[in-house]
């Protein structure tokens, strides 16, 4: 497998909305993803494998902060690193922004995308109460400061 990772454009927006589908019980609809990669404040970053979209991080900058969106991994390319590779794209590109800071809500019970963020430094074990839906979840607040 050759993976790889670039900004993504409108042209990927229809297979980004698939794997949100295949990815998350509450997926955002193509509108929506259209939208964020219109939007000046937010990037997204694609992980392609000849050709094909497997896996995708979206994430705004406001005043100083970065907050993580989503992060996709299609289910047959996981535990192969793309996930770590997105999320390091992301702390590259804060780094190279204004921001100080990235900030991220995770389900709870989401294990694995938990395990990579502490991995690479991300803190914190606040809540955000019934957070998500589909099912009814708590969130898990955490963040990660970058060094001056």
């Amino acid at each position: 497998m050759t993976v790889e990772i670039y900004r993504m454009t409108e042209a990927d927006a229809a297979e980004a909305e698939r794997l949100e589908k295949s990815c998350f019980p509450d997926p955002r609809s193509l509108a929506t993803i259209e939208a964020d990669l219109q939007n000046p404040n937010y990037r997204a970053f694609a992980a392609k494998d000849e050709g094909r979209l497997i896996g995708y991080a979206f994430c705004y900058l406001a005043a100083d902060e970065l907050n993580i969106t989503s992060i996709a991994v299609d289910w047959a390319c996981r535990r192969q690193g793309i996930g770590t590779a997105l999320l390091k794209t992301l702390m590259q590109f804060a780094s190279g922004s204004r921001a100080t800071s990235i900030y991220l809500e995770v389900r709870e019970s989401n294990e694995a995308a938990i395990a990579l963020y502490r991995k690479l430094g991300f803190e914190g074990n606040s809540r955000r109460k019934n957070y998500y839906d589909n099912p009814k979840e708590d969130a898990i607040l955490l963040h990660y400061y970058l060094e001056d």
